[in-house]
């Protein structure tokens, strides 16, 4: 074409093609839903923190999870003090969460450039402005509000500057942070690794794995407000406003916005409400139930969560009146227990009218989002009212029962599987019969509950936020070794790099907790020495020879930090060279592994050859094979662009000096 190269001719490197170019080329897509899934799955490429909401982790596009709740988390995650795990014990954690850095904490595309999290921020805000095609669409409202907060990646060393750390360079140049470096638990919460954002994850998706700083959040305040003001009645924005201010632990912030967009309920669309008032709702009343701490906090959301439930389920799922906010003075129940009782009839009575065509929509595969926000609330009051009105004969098996006899009960198993908010549904379930059974008196048996799990997972294997669940019961129990089985079968069936990286943390786990030994008081300490060296290559090697994970990009370079951290020049220089001939394209890959194998690495990673008695692994290459490396490199279209003078400046400078 014009402006191409003809034989012989090289390529014009500086060429640029514009949408112009190709748009003959381009097939219109007219499925509402076949473009929903090209449109979010773009983004999701980006980086965009999108939820689980729009494909099912059983789709074998992408995988999803929702963010567990920071009681959950903090359960997940083993605290161990520097006395506890013995000399040398950080310095093992740091390195692990370098190896699974790639997989437990990816910096998103957006995130490394201020640039590009403009350009992100204005992309989706062009999709939800008034008029666009998703004006109102849950996921990428929370997400343009979660971009507007996203401060500058934080590098190595000191606070981050405007532009973050420089776009291609190695992420495994960022520190890992001091909290999260703990056996079992590298980087679960995103509420440890943000600067004025530690509350912890709230209930509204994927945060908690992906290495971002919240700290803008007045900018994306300011971001609603504007779009508010031009479309006061979008009901989705109001509730993704709430969101962004639960999870930038702000509860009481968003108690208000929640409570006034209740209030004004009358003013929006019905339509409008039927779809997504429910959803609002039962993210807030589990945030709240989340979030509450101290006895009277944890009474007090309680009592907020059972008046919020009660109101939405009397009127059948529509928000038909105003809603009356719960005095903030008001700690104990202001109604009596007769009064209780008749809002409860109340909301049962307008379950009784919702929940046979919620029945009806899950047997005919139609089962949105509204419909599951129903049962969950029907749910989630039958375990309120069980707290707030204990003669009221509700119960946490009641809860389940609503769910089984509604969503369950003659909807097929494929149908369910395939769809995201049964899915939804199912995990929310998981977490609130998780949460419940970590009571004094539990109304369900360890056993009981693990089982409840697993049959949530042999529905959807590959959902992240499942497994976590899993992984909170087997901390629990200390049953490690039942977990590192566990997740060994899972990769087996289900080969992804999710899997793999939840399989190495529960190995990780059994390889440290075995050389604990409990006290009387509760303390644990090493039977003596050093923390024991976590060895991962048999499970690294066997998925690096599964089909599916042999091109993943992610599953070599938690392999080349692996072996980076145990400080074998020889597997380090066998597993980059394995890599790329794998993965050719990426990249990333390129540049880490000539990092590693051709330089000196990060001081964090080299503090693992030092600590496993090796040399550093600097200069593992010849010059003239790392030479042909970067040949082929630029052979297979990847290319580092480096200024020249900045080049010839520092070969300058590594030039003696000759008096």
């Amino acid at each position: 074409g014009e402006g191409g190269a003809g034989a012989g001719e090289e390529p014009d490197l500086s060429r640029v093609v514009e949408l112009d170019d190709v748009r003959p080329a381009l097939l219109p897509i007219r499925a509402p839903g076949v473009r929903d899934l090209y449109v979010l799955g773009c983004l999701s490429l980006l980086g965009a923190p999108l939820g689980g909401s729009w494909c099912s982790s059983n789709q074998p596009l992408l995988l999803h999870e929702d963010a567990l709740p920071p009681d959950l988390l903090q359960q997940l995650q083993l605290k161990r003090t520097a006395e506890e795990l013995g000399p040398g014990a950080a310095d093992q954690d740091s390195l692990s969460f370098a190896v699974l850095s790639p997989v437990l904490a990816p910096t998103p595309w957006y995130a490394e450039v201020e640039s590009r999290r403009a350009f992100m921020a204005r992309l989706l805000q062009l999709l939800i402005s008034p008029g666009a095609p998703y004006h109102e669409h849950p996921d990428l409202s929370l997400a343009y509000l979660v971009v507007e907060a996203t401060g500058p990646v934080k590098a190595e060393g000191g606070p981050g500057g405007q532009q973050g750390r420089e776009p291609g360079t190695p992420r495994s140049h960022q520190q890992a942070p001091q909290e999260d470096a703990r056996p079992g638990g590298p980087n679960l919460s995103l509420g440890q690794q943000r600067d004025g954002y530690q509350a912890g994850d709230g209930e509204g998706g994927m945060y908690s794995r992906q290495h971002v700083q919240l700290s803008e959040v007045d900018r994306a305040r300011g971001a609603a407000k504007q779009l508010l003001n031009r479309q006061r009645g979008n009901l989705v924005l109001w509730g993704a406003l709430a969101e962004m201010e639960v999870l930038a632990g702000n509860i009481k912030g968003a108690r208000r916005v929640v409570e006034t967009t209740l209030s004004a309920v009358a003013t929006f669309p019905e339509p409008s409400r039927r779809q997504h008032l429910g959803p609002l709702l039962v993210s807030h009343v589990l945030a709240e139930l989340a979030h509450a701490k101290a006895e009277a906090e944890v009474a007090a959301a309680w009592r907020r969560a059972f008046q919020m439930l009660v109101w939405f389920l009397a009127g059948s799922g529509a928000g038909t009146t105003p809603y009356k906010p719960l005095p903030a003075a008001s700690a104990a129940p202001a109604t009596s227990a007769e009064g209780l009782q008749e809002q409860l009839a109340a909301a049962h009575r307008g379950l009784a009218q919702v929940l046979p065509h919620v029945a009806a929509a899950s047997i005919e595969a139609q089962f949105s989002r509204a419909d599951a926000a129903v049962v969950l609330a029907a749910a989630l009051l039958e375990v309120t009212a069980a707290h707030v009105l204990p003669s009221s004969g509700c119960s946490l098996h009641s809860a389940l029962a609503v769910f089984k006899n509604t969503a369950v009960a003659g909807a097929e198993q494929a149908a369910r599987k395939a769809c995201p908010n049964h899915e939804w549904l199912q995990a929310k379930l998981c977490h609130l019969v998780v949460k419940e059974t970590a009571s004094p008196e539990p109304a369900m048996t360890p056993a009981q509950v693990r089982e409840f799990v697993l049959q949530a997972l042999s529905m959807y294997p590959r959902n992240l936020n499942l497994l976590q669940l899993l992984e909170v019961l087997e901390s629990r129990a200390h049953a490690y070794v039942r977990l590192q089985q566990f997740m060994r079968t899972a990769v087996d069936a289900h080969p992804s790099t999710h899997l793999l990286a939840h399989a190495l943390t529960s190995e990780v786990q059994r390889q440290r907790c075995s050389s604990l030994v409990n006290l009387d008081g509760g303390a644990s300490v090493w039977l003596g020495g050093r923390p024991p060296v976590v060895r991962l290559r048999p499970l690294l090697e066997r998925a690096a020879t599964t089909q599916q994970l042999a091109t993943s990009p992610q599953l070599w370079l938690m392999y080349l930090r692996y072996e980076v951290q145990q400080g074998q020049p020889d597997a380090v220089r066998r597993v980059f060279l394995r890599a790329v001939r794998q993965c050719p394209g990426c990249k990333a890959l390129w540049l880490e592994g000539l990092l590693y194998a051709a330089a000196t690495p990060s001081p964090a990673l080299s503090a693992g050859s030092t600590a496993a008695g090796a040399s550093p692994t600097a200069g593992l290459l010849p010059p003239r094979q790392a030479a042909e490396l970067l040949e082929v490199m630029g052979d297979k279209g990847v290319r580092v662009r480096t200024d020249v003078m900045e080049a010839v400046m520092q070969a300058l400078d590594e030039q003696p000096l000759l008096l």
